[in-house]
This record gives structure tokens, sequence and C-alpha cells, in this order.
């Protein structure tokens, strides 16, 4: 590959300045159609307005948050917590029930149903089973955000809080 970057480097400085110029703009305008145009075709990336609404929700029905939770490292940048904070969970669900029923009171956990039970096989039940009440359960339909994609089906995802309480 860097072989015919070399390649083209010879060529282009046989190229007047202004035909550079608008090849590498055509070239960079073609890229960044590319990168917009699958932003949407990958369905989690639109996740982000749903963690929005569910952290909007929490700021108008706080709890003290000792320790937070989360199955997306978006939710913890959302709170402005340090994502190390989180327990180390892995694939075990028992293993991952124990770390959550251990955690102490005032530990909030904001989860999903994707990702949550995928990676740490982690859902609604087992965090109920763990002493967690929930505060918000909320399930979005996630259109496309570009307009040239509507033939992209709605992204569907589900959105929950938990707490554990004193």
């Amino acid at each position: 590959m860097l072989a015919g970057w070399n390649l083209l480097a010879g060529w282009a400085r046989k190229v007047p300045p202004l035909l550079q110029l608008t090849a590498g703009a055509a070239v960079l305008l073609w890229a960044a159609w590319l990168c917009l145009s699958q932003v949407d075709a990958y369905g989690s990336s639109r996740d982000a307005r749903a963690v929005d609404d569910m952290h909007a929700w929490f700021l108008a029905h706080p709890r003290p948050v000792k320790r937070l939770v989360f199955s997306q490292a978006y939710m913890s940048i959302r709170f402005g917590r340090d994502p190390a904070e989180r327990p180390n969970l892995g694939t075990n669900p028992e293993q991952n029930a124990q770390i959550l029923r251990a955690s102490p009171p005032g530990t909030l956990v904001f989860w999903d149903a994707h990702t949550g039970p995928q990676f740490y096989a982690i859902g609604p039940a087992e965090l109920e089973r763990a002493g967690y009440e929930r505060l918000r359960a909320a399930s979005y339909e996630l259109e496309p955000l570009l307009p040239h994609r509507p033939a992209l089906p709605p992204y569907r995802q589900e959105i929950y809080l938990y707490y554990k309480g004193e």
C-alpha cells in the first residue's frame, strides 16, 4: 500500500497545484461522505441519543450516586464519572451478580439491552436478583440521523436505570 502512495506522490509532483488541490479536496469529501453514510448503518451508534434521554431523566429524578456501573462507555462519560470506577465485570453471570451484590449502597446501574447482556451476561432479571430497584426502563426506536438514509430501519434499544438503596 505504501508503495502505491509513493507512486501517487511521485505522480502528484507532476500535476499543477490547482489540480492537486482539487483532487485532494475531492478525495477528502468522498472519504467524509463514506464515513458519515456509515454512521447510521451501525445501529448501536445511535445509542447516544437514548443515553442522553435517560441521563436527563435521572437529573430530573436524582439520587446520591457513590458508584456507577455501566454497560457502555458513553454512559460513564455522560455522568462525568471515571470509567475505572466500574467493577471488573466479566462474562460469568454468577460472578457478575456477586460483584453487583457486593457493591455499596448508592450504586447506580446504567444498562442497555444489547451490550450489557452480550458482553457481561447480565440483564434486568439479574440486576433485580442482585438487589437493585428499577428506577426507569425506556424503549427507543432510533431513526437514522442522516436524511439520505431513510431506507435504514429504526434501531430498537432499551435502556435501564437500577439503583441500590441504603
